[in-house]
């Protein structure tokens, strides 16, 4: 893209326990012109097992009308992409502060992940 500075478009979706997949959106300004391998890789490493988040722990918007069954359901989202675009950013928060939205709910995140981060 010959953009000199490109927003970044945050693709995600939710995918609930009968395996239906609701897809989401949101373009981020990209102040600092990261590319979209470097953005990449500094949301996966802080999402739980480097795909999934909960979107109330960062700012991103839960999908509304949604069924829910808490017993088969759950409530994380997951990171599917990053995409350079010159669309405008539709979302009050840039790529810098998802990140910090991200990594000041690492506790939570830990204690969100249902795998464990050490062998037995």
């Amino acid at each position: 893209m010959s953009v000199s500075n490109p927003n970044l478009k945050f693709e995600y979706l939710y995918l609930d326990g009968a395996n239906w997949k609701t897809w989401g959106e949101i373009v981020i300004d990209n102040r600092n012109s990261l590319s979209v391998e470097e953005a990449t890789q500094k949301i996966r490493s802080l999402l739980i097992d480097g795909e999934f988040f909960n979107p109330d722990h960062c700012g991103i918007k839960r999908f509304q009308n949604l069924s829910f069954d808490p017993s088969i359901d759950h409530e994380w989202y997951e990171f599917h992409q990053l995409i350079e675009t010159e669309e405008k950013s539709n979302s009050a928060i840039s790529f810098d502060q998802l990140l910090k939205n991200f990594s000041s709910n690492l506790p939570q995140r830990l204690q969100d992940s249902k795998y464990p981060k050490e062998p037995l």
